[in-house]
């Protein structure tokens, strides 16, 4: 059976095959992120020092990345806003460049259909939202039109996407 190879780094187009241990260790990350080397290397029955150079080897090449998830309710960000924005064909690139760098922005896509670019921001008021649209927003060149909508209640949220089933099926062998 064929190794699975994923891209290394965000926007890298170099391959990277993993292998059962590479997804072993994941998995594990997965289960507890806060794992220590030492505690993984003991569940999976393995050196230390494979497991920490596959770790830096996996981070290195932008398969896992470790980060601090915050809760914005706790911080007082109760509108979560969903900006679907058309813009200008020749400008998307240019627009979604500029909307990653709104402090408010936590995730920005270049889409298909009915909008170019999807946004999503937190924000504590609706009149930050407004504030965002008609006064920032709205002078970035290029973009055509916002329609924007809030979550009422979060019922899910992870950022945690596990592994597809071809990975799945190669490292139970």
């Amino acid at each position: 059976m064929r190794k699975p190879v994923f891209k290394a780094g965000e926007d890298s187009t170099e391959a990277i095959a993993l292998d059962a241990v590479d997804l072993s260790i994941m998995r594990c990350l997965l289960q507890e992120a806060r794992s220590s080397v030492t505690a993984i290397a003991r569940t999976l029955e393995m050196g230390e020092s494979t497991v920490r150079n596959r770790l830096k080897r996996l981070t290195e090449h932008g398969v896992v990345r470790f980060a601090l998830i915050t809760n914005p309710l706790r911080f007082g960000f109760q509108v979560w806003a969903m900006l679907e924005i058309q813009v200008e064909p020749s400008q998307i690139r240019v627009v979604a460049e500029l909307l990653g760098r709104e402090p408010e922005i936590h995730l920005v896509g270049i889409m298909s259909g009915s909008y170019d670019i999807y946004a999503g921001a937190v924000l504590q008021s609706n009149q930050e939202l407004v504030d965002l649209i008609t006064r920032r927003l709205s002078k970035i060149p290029g973009i055509i039109r916002i329609s924007s909508s809030t979550m009422l209640e979060v019922v899910k949220r992870t950022v945690s996407f596990g592994f597809p089933a071809e990975v799945t099926a190669v490292s139970d062998v």
